[in-house]
């Protein structure tokens, strides 16, 4: 998971990540050192990386909305409209399943509606599928690269004056950054 992390970074920012000096027992991935840099993340502590485990569902749903936070700070955009760190428990049957460390950024993913639930919770200790990881990064990168607000908002944080040159209606994405 941490090279597409990485790899949806540097594609929606445009700059390559240095790696991070930390060393771990189990991995020197450079991929794995840019997402530690990056602030992705930061292994299971006490110099443990652990690159076979799997990922459950909450912490996969904090990676992404790091990695959601370093785009948005590196391109002065926001991505996500709903910003509510409260997971909507009329939707959800186990929110109290839901470390407290991850609740915002759980939160933040389904009420934008990039991460769904499994059946009628959001079955955050089960393990991520490689497809769902897969599917989160598209639907991240879509997000990011593909939508007219998403390229706009970009455009206007890379070159102010060219953007409106091109017809982009700066006040309009200004004020949606901002919503």
């Amino acid at each position: 998971f941490a090279e597409l992390a990485v790899n949806l970074i540097e594609e929606a920012t445009g700059k390559e990540i240095t790696p991070s000096t930390q060393s771990f027992t189990a991995t020197s991935d450079p991929m794995v050192l840019k997402a530690v840099a990056a602030g992705v993340t930061s292994g299971k502590g006490e110099g443990i990386f652990a690159p076979s485990d799997k990922i459950t569902r909450q912490e996969i749903c904090v990676m992404l909305n790091k990695v959601i936070e370093y785009v948005d700070q590196a391109n002065d955009s926001t991505t996500l409209t709903d910003t509510s760190i409260q997971v909507d428990a009329s939707r959800f049957n186990d929110v109290d399943q839901i470390a407290d460390w991850a609740k915002p950024a759980v939160a933040k993913l389904t009420n934008n509606g990039l991460m769904s639930g499994k059946g009628d919770g959001v079955a955050p200790v089960a393990n991520t599928t490689v497809e769902e990881a897969i599917i989160l990064v598209l639907a991240l990168t879509q997000l990011i690269n593909h939508t007219k607000v998403g390229m706009a908002m970009r455009a206007v944080a890379k070159d102010f004056e060219t953007s409106q040159l091109m017809g982009i209606k700066i006040n309009n994405v200004i004020s949606m950054t901002f919503v």
